[in-house]
């Protein structure tokens, strides 16, 4: 039976998108962000648990990747479908077939997770931005629209204009999908000498979640893939020399 606990915490990360998936869809806002919350918590246990009774199995990488297809890939979709369809209507926006392309981040985050699970590069670093990453930045922005209550017109009109979230979803997409190199989590990450960049991005996220509100969970992926590349260029920087 203690091999069944990995699947059974993958097949909560499963229930989780897709109970958060009828919320969304039903306008039922305040529910999202705690079932996608749990999601992220039986995503990370799921491997963990797997490592820690050596049940790891070709059927449970299978299930955590379509798991996460639907709780990081399709829910965070129909998260930025919801959020074009409010902004459509706050503009009095008329293309309204644009708010179906923010599915394309559906593709990308099936892309993304299909390239994973073929891809030996990807033990100690990710090569793209990982589903759940790409999530977080989503309930981020989706939160601050729908949670923060009244919004400055002028932050609605820059970052939650029809365009603009075509934007982000396009960013958040290619960035799923490109090769650019990422530091993951794992390991020591208060090793200063070996984890530098990973402690100083966990230090630089405290200020983010106590002052930032929801929109934290956006800025903090923005900094993670900051310092990602900042310890790309010095580890270049050092080969170089």
């Amino acid at each position: 039976m203690k091999k069944q606990i990995p699947n059974a915490l993958t097949v909560l990360n499963l229930i989780s998108g897709c109970l958060g998936i009828t919320v969304c869809l039903q306008n039922q806002f305040y529910y999202v962000p705690y079932l996608m919350g749990i999601a992220l918590l039986a995503d990370f246990l799921d491997g963990y648990a797997a490592r820690l009774l050596n049940a790891d199995s070709s059927l449970g990488v299978q299930l955590d990747s379509l798991a996460d297809m639907v709780t990081f890939g399709l829910l965070p979709a129909v998260m930025l479908f919801k959020v074009s369809s409010f902004s459509m209507q706050a503009f009095y926006f008329g293309i309204h077939f644009i708010r179906y392309i923010v599915f394309i981040y559906s593709v990308a985050a099936c892309f993304r997770l299909a390239k994973f699970n073929i891809d030996t590069r990807q033990k100690q670093n990710f090569l793209g931005l990982a589903t759940p990453a790409a999530a977080i930045f989503v309930l981020g922005y989706y939160c601050n629209l729908f949670y923060a209550g009244h919004i400055n017109p002028a932050i609605l009109k820059i970052f939650y204009h029809p365009y603009s979230i075509l934007a982000v979803t396009l960013i958040i997409s290619i960035l799923m999908v490109t090769e650019i190199r990422l530091f993951s989590l794992k390991g020591n990450p208060f090793s200063w000498t070996q984890n530098k960049f990973r402690v100083l991005f966990l230090i630089a996220c405290v200020p983010q979640i106590i002052f930032l509100d929801w929109i934290a969970f956006s800025t903090i992926i923005i900094t993670y893939i900051f310092f990602s590349m900042l310890q790309n260029a010095f580890e270049k920087e050092k080969v170089i020399s």
